[in-house]
C-alpha cells in the first residue's frame, strides 16, 4: 500500500490532511499512514514528478498551469517529467504524519494550494507519478513471474505499468513524455 499526504512546510494546526479524524475509533487510537513512494523501505528518496502541460479539452487537476509549481517549461508534449528536483521523506510534524517534500538541485518552489491547510494535496499524485508508474511496472513484472502463463496477458493494454510509458488508451504515448532535468533548466 502506498499512502501519503504531501507538504512542503510543517502542517498548520488546521491542516486538512496528515491527522486522523476521528483520532479514536471504537476505542482504538487511529494513525495517519505515510509511505514514501520514492523510498518504500523508509528514509529519504528522490521523487520523479510528472505533469500534464497540454490540456486540449479542459483544465483538470494535474495541470502544471493550475498546480503548486512556480515554474514549468514550454513543452511540445502533453506530459513533462521532472527528474531529480524533489526529495521526500515521511515525517511526524506538528502532530501530523506527512510526506515532507523539499526542492533539490534548483527544483521549483512548491506552494500549498489553495491555502496552507491543503499542503500539496492538489498535486499529491503528480509529485510522485514517475515513482508510482515504476512501482506499478515492478509489481506487474513480479505478478507476471509468479502467475501461471495462462492467467497472464503480457500485452501492454492489460498491464497498467506498460500502458503509461508505451501508450494505449491512456493518452500517454511514445513521444508524449518529455523528461525535464535541472541541467536543462539551468542552461
Amino acid at each position: 500500500m502506498v499512502a501519503y499526504n504531501a507538504f512542503s512546510q510543517p502542517p498548520p494546526s488546521d491542516a486538512l490532511f496528515g491527522r486522523p479524524d476521528p483520532t479514536v475509533l471504537n476505542g482504538i487510537a487511529q494513525q495517519e499512514v505515510c509511505t514514501n513512494p520514492a523510498a518504500l523501505a523508509g528514509g529519504t528518496g528522490t521523487l520523479v514528478s510528472a505533469y500534464r502541460v497540454q490540456l486540449p479539452t479542459q483544465e483538470v487537476a494535474g495541470s502544471a498551469t493550475e498546480g503548486i509549481l512556480d515554474y514549468y517549461p514550454a513543452a511540445s508534449t502533453p506530459w513533462i517529467q521532472f527528474d531529480d528536483q524533489y526529495s521526500a521523506s515521511c515525517v511526524k510534524s506538528n502532530g501530523a504524519n506527512v510526506l515532507m517534500v523539499t526542492p533539490i538541485h534548483n527544483g521549483s518552489i512548491l506552494t500549498a494550494a489553495p491555502n496552507p491547510a491543503w499542503g500539496l494535496h492538489v498535486d499529491d499524485p503528480n509529485l510522485a507519478l514517475g515513482n508510482l508508474v515504476d512501482l506499478v511496472q515492478s509489481e506487474t513484472a513480479r505478478l507476471h513471474q509468479r502467475a501461471p502463463a495462462s492467467r497472464v496477458n503480457p500485452g501492454p493494454a492489460k498491464c497498467p505499468g506498460h500502458a503509461v510509458r508505451h501508450g494505449d488508451n491512456t493518452g500517454i504515448t511514445a513521444g508524449s513524455w518529455l523528461r525535464w532535468s535541472t541541467d536543462a533548466r539551468a542552461g
